[in-house]
């Protein structure tokens, strides 16, 4: 990378951060994002060719979203953008940043996320039992045969879970159809990642999430892999999401649930952006913590009194 570049990529990411601060994480460390971020930079090729300022754009999402790049749990992809024919770059979540999102913003306490492939060879069935689905999955040691699908399972701290299954074929359809970037350099060289992050994406739509600010809701749908509302053959099922508007999904099938009466799913509805009081300052009612927008919201909705998510576990369990 050129130093020149570098030089601009981190002045002007500096001064993006310091203006949007009130818009990233609770202990965000300003001075190891950047850091890791010009080094991640190093080893994109084509990173030099986009303007600067797009590519800070790109580093503010994962900001927001409170991701690494050099960890890669996130990364950008130089494209040639057609309406302005120059460089440009989209921003695009990992599988490890899936599972670091899913961890810290889901209302129900995660104990664990395991997304893996299904090879050729591999032992592989979906059990039902008492009225619950468990999967189970013994792969071939150091197994490099042809990859036949995959599976991910989202396991609560509370003993419940969610899962879901697609075939290769499924996966390959949903990555010509709704991809941003279906020849990416992701997809070329880590075909398998890839795969995953396909199904453990789609999965994580069981999983009700409550972020801390509107803006990182919004980073987090525009940094899918997949764009679910293109016009195809099949149009696929719409999903309400708790901020936004219905976004669309393809669908997937469900291979593990719990018993019925724990599977209700709540729907917030929609509240725009531009009404949004993000300046004002929220406090649990039960213990007097600070809460963000997005807990007060949910929790009024659902409590009809502002609690943190603590409080709101303790709410549930006293019903």
């Amino acid at each position: 990378m050129e130093n020149k570049f570098q030089l601009a990529i981190q002045e002007q990411l500096t001064t993006t951060l310091v203006q949007k601060a009130a818009q990233l994480p609770k202990n965000f460390n300003q001075t190891k994002f950047v850091q890791n971020c010009l080094s991640a930079l190093d080893s994109i090729d084509g990173i030099e060719e986009v303007e600067p300022a797009s590519v800070v754009k790109g580093l503010m999402k994962g900001a927001i979203l409170g991701l690494d790049f050099m960890n890669r749990e996130c990364y950008l992809i130089p494209y040639k953008n057609k309406d302005t024919n120059k460089k440009d770059v989209n921003f695009q979540t990992d599988y490890k940043g899936e599972r670091k999102l899913a961890k810290l913003y889901s209302v129900k306490p995660v104990k664990e996320i395991t997304t893996e492939l299904v090879r050729e060879g591999d032992f592989y069935e979906v059990e039902v039992k008492d009225n619950k689905k468990s999967v189970n999955w013994k792969p071939i040691r150091f197994n490099n045969k042809q990859i036949e699908g995959a599976f991910s399972v989202v396991l609560f701290e509370d003993g419940s879970s969610v899962s879901a299954e697609m075939s290769k074929k499924e996966m390959d359809d949903v990555r010509a159809n709704y991809s941003k970037a279906a020849n990416s350099p992701a997809w070329k060289l880590r075909p398998g990642e890839m795969y995953k992050k396909t199904v453990l994406r789609l999965n994580l739509k069981n999983v009700e999430k409550v972020f801390e600010s509107p803006e990182q809701l919004r980073a987090y749908e525009e940094a899918s892999e997949f764009e679910f509302n293109k016009t195809t053959a099949a149009p696929a099922p719409v999903v309400k999401n708790i901020y936004s508007e219905p976004v669309k999904q393809i669908e997937a099938k469900t291979v593990e649930t719990v018993p019925t009466e724990t599977q209700t799913v709540i729907e917030a509805d929609s509240v725009p952006v531009e009404t949004q009081k993000q300046e004002q300052e929220f406090y649990c009612e039960s213990c007097g913590k600070s809460i963000s927008w997005a807990e007060n919201t949910y929790s009024n909705k659902h409590f009809k009194k502002p609690l943190c998510r603590a409080c709101q576990a303790n709410e549930k369990g006293d019903k």
